[in-house]
């Protein structure tokens, strides 16, 4: 659970978003933003349905919405495929089952199918990836029970121990607990019991554990004998940061936005834990770092060891990922690729169009920021009438991430690097059906299988603020319900 002062001390790093029209403040009045939620009214109460109400009604009043425009054939589809997984009481169908509704609509042509299936995805209607050989034949029509689970494996760091038999039965032992909530790391064993309501001949444990790390939502782990998986949303807040480092300024990576004359930061919901988790699955540059009072493992604060010897602090600032290095300058250009490669991998799987910004804290005014230009050598405040030169001068404190510290051959050959990988990023996620998960706030996709002269439009509630809380599931679903589900620990 969060404590008041932890509560507090968050909405007071978002106090900067209060003047912003698009955020929905929870009490104005006492300056709140975060929309305090409790996961543990049980499932199917009347407690737990007032809740949803209650948040639902809220994020309608502000009248925030998107609308998706729905070819009406894919709209009488969809809701085929809803009926029938009721109808088995199942939230997935096989792509058999799915094959037979379809030619039912007189979708008729298995590329019929294919599209209409790809098309609901990207929407995040449904969720399908044909493009991964043990989830190809499920069609995943209501994801609500998938995090569920999540939430009672986050659930169980937390609640009383005589309240755990609800979440799992058995219930897991004081030490599985533990080393849950300290490490971040679990035993398959634990998802097994937790999910056995869900799990049965067609979907099963296999398919969780490949559609979780499919999602980047937990890393196996080897020769670690705290468990088999690791899931850093598990892990408490971080409590207590230390001072940053003066000799190598943290960089800032954050989406910039402009309101009103306004500029503030923003990440998209989820970015850290499943930034964490993509840099984790590099297992030949970066592993665990030790565990003790000089580095972080937690939700919002994660130490890593990369390149064998070099130790980074990730932290999520809620409106930014801050990143710190303690180590030769040298090596800051080789940290900047590692890093922003991962995070730009995971901004296309939550279908992030907007180019994220370079920035430093300015060092003359509170809540400024300097934001890098394209050119990496030159910056812009956004509240200093003079501007700080901060990449200019004799201090490479901030300059030394960009490699212009680096002679000019190894500056060259990290620029031929990147041209390699750019390429290589074409040649892997360009093929068509070749994208992963949806963010909810996604544009959805040029129209397919569009009828001339009618369509259906679903409106749809977006996130709000209190989605930046980092322990939720990165699986966009349409309902403010499964936001509840996946809600951090309030």
């Amino acid at each position: 659970l969060v404590a008041e002062k932890k509560l507090k001390e968050m909405n007071e790093s978002l106090k900067e978003y209060k003047a912003n029209k698009k955020v929905i403040s929870y009490n104005e009045n006492e300056g709140s933003i975060i929309f305090p939620v409790n996961t543990l009214l049980p499932a199917g109460s009347k407690e737990r349905e007032e809740a949803s109400i209650q948040l639902c009604t809220t994020i309608s009043n502000f009248g925030v919405a998107m609308t998706i425009k729905l070819p009406i054939r894919l709209f009488i589809f969809e809701i085929a495929l809803q009926l029938e997984a009721e109808k088995k009481k199942r939230s997935f169908l096989t792509k058999e089952e799915v094959t037979e509704i379809g030619k039912s609509l007189q979708l008729d042509k298995e590329s019929d199918i294919n599209a209409a299936l790809q098309y609901l995805h990207n929407v995040t209607i449904i969720l399908y990836y044909r493009e991964v050989e043990i989830l190809k034949d499920l069609i995943f029509v209501n994801p609500k029970p998938i995090l569920d689970v999540l939430s009672c494996l986050i659930a169980v760091t937390y609640v009383d121990h005589d309240k755990l038999q609800q979440i799992a039965d058995p219930p897991p032992s004081i030490d599985e607990r533990k080393t849950l909530k300290n490490f971040g790391c679990f035993k398959v064993e634990i998802l097994k019991i937790i999910g056995k309501k869900i799990f049965d001949e067609v979907f099963k444990l296999s398919h969780m554990i490949t559609l979780l790390m499919h999602f980047h939502i937990i890393a196996k782990v080897e020769n670690k004998k705290e468990g088999d998986y690791f899931f850093p949303c598990a892990l408490p807040s971080y409590d207590k940061l230390n001072d940053p480092p003066t000799e190598i300024q943290p960089l800032l990576i954050a989406w910039e936005i402009n309101d009103s004359g306004t500029t503030t930061l923003a990440i998209p919901q989820g970015l850290f834990p499943l930034t964490i988790v993509h840099l984790l699955e590099k297992k030949d540059d970066v592993d665990f770092s030790p565990v003790g009072k000089d580095y972080y493992r937690c939700n919002d604060a994660m130490s890593l060891c990369v390149y064998k010897d070099c130790t980074i602090d990730i932290i999520n600032r809620y409106t930014h990922i801050e990143l710190r290095f303690r180590g030769h300058k040298e090596s800051c250009p080789l940290i900047f690729k590692l890093v922003t490669e991962a995070i730009k991998k995971i901004s296309k799987d939550l279908n992030v169009d907007k180019d994220y910004i370079f920035a430093f804290k300015c060092p003359r005014v509170e809540h400024c920021y300097c934001i890098v230009q394209e050119d990496k050598s030159s910056t812009r405040c956004t509240q200093c009438r003079s501007q700080c030169k901060v990449l200019q001068g004799d201090d490479d404190s901030y300059r030394c991430w960009f490699g212009n510290s680096l002679s000019f051959s190894s500056a060259k050959q990290l620029e031929e690097d990147e041209v390699e990988l750019k390429a290589t990023d074409i040649n892997m996620h360009g093929l068509p059906g070749a994208d992963g998960s949806q963010h909810l706030l996604n544009k959805p996709p040029p129209e397919k299988l569009t009828d001339s002269t009618q369509e259906s439009e679903s409106t749809v509630p977006i996130a709000t603020v209190a989605d930046k809380i980092d322990t939720e599931s990165t699986v966009a679903t349409a309902t403010v319900t499964d936001e509840i589900d996946t809600e951090s620990k309030k």
